[in-house]
C-alpha cells in the first residue's frame, strides 16, 4: 500500500444553504478543482494505482464547521470528482475509508486528501487464500462476529482442507490478529480492512 497525502488551499462550503446564480457556482467548483490538480502537480504528479481508498477533511475556523453531515459530504463533490479524474477512475470506483468525511479547526481553509493505493493488495495470498478470506469475511458481516475454525471447515462454500493453515497464513501476512485460546479471537488488522474494502463486491457475491 503506498500513501499519497495533498494539502489543497481552497474553502468548501455548504451547498445547499447557499443560494446564488448556476454560474457562481459553477466558477467555485471549477476552482476548488483547480487546486487540488494544482496540490497533485505541486507533488510531483504521482502516479496513484488503483484501486485506492479516500480520506477527505475540511479544514476551517471552528464557527465554520458544517454541522449536518450530509451537507459535509455534499460540500467534497468538486474535490472527489478531481481525485477520480487524476487516477483515472470513476467516483463510484473509489473505496472510502472509515471516517471517509471529517472536519478539522484550522485558521485557513483547506482539504486534506489522503489517497491510500491498494494495488496489489492480496498479491501475497493464494487464490485459495484469498477465497478463504471472502468467506471470513462474509461470515463475520453476516452474524456480526468472527467464525471458529470449525464454523469455517464446515462451511458450504469450502474448497480447503485445512482452515488453520490459512489463518495462520493472514495472520503472518498482517491480515489478521488472533487472540490464542480464544476461539472467535480474531481481529482485522488496518491491511486486512483495506483487503475488505478492496474486495467488498467479490465479497457481496460470495454470500
Amino acid at each position: 500500500m503506498t500513501q499519497f497525502i495533498f494539502h489543497v488551499d481552497t474553502l468548501l462550503i455548504s451547498e445547499s444553504n447557499v443560494r446564488e446564480h448556476w454560474g457562481a457556482k459553477s466558477r467555485r467548483k471549477k476552482e476548488q478543482r483547480s487546486a487540488v490538480r494544482l496540490a497533485w502537480v505541486v507533488a510531483g504528479r504521482p502516479v496513484i494505482a488503483p484501486p485506492v481508498s479516500l480520506r477527505l477533511t475540511r479544514i476551517v475556523p471552528k464557527k465554520r464547521f458544517i454541522r449536518d453531515y450530509d451537507n459535509l459530504v455534499g460540500c467534497f463533490k468538486a474535490v472527489i470528482d478531481e481525485v477520480a479524474a487524476i487516477i483515472e477512475v470513476d467516483d463510484k470506483d473509489l473505496i472510502w475509508s472509515e471516517g471517509a468525511f471529517m472536519q478539522q479547526k484550522g485558521k485557513s481553509p483547506a482539504c486534506r486528501v489522503e489517497i491510500e493505493s491498494l494495488a496489489g493488495l492480496g498479491s501475497d495470498l493464494s487464490e485459495m487464500g484469498i477465497q478463504f478470506f471472502m468467506v471470513l469475511i462474509s461470515r463475520w458481516t453476516t452474524s456480526g462476529f468472527p467464525p471458529t475454525l470449525a464454523e469455517m471447515n464446515k462451511d458450504p462454500r469450502s474448497t480447503w482442507k485445512n482452515p488453520q493453515h490459512h489463518f495462520i497464513t493472514l495472520e503472518d501476512k498482517g491480515y489478521i490478529e488472533r487472540s490464542p485460546g480464544l476461539a472467535r479471537g480474531i481481529k482485522l488488522t488496518k491491511r486486512g480492512r483495506h483487503l475488505q474494502l478492496s474486495l467488498a463486491g467479490d465479497i457481496k457475491q460470495a454470500k
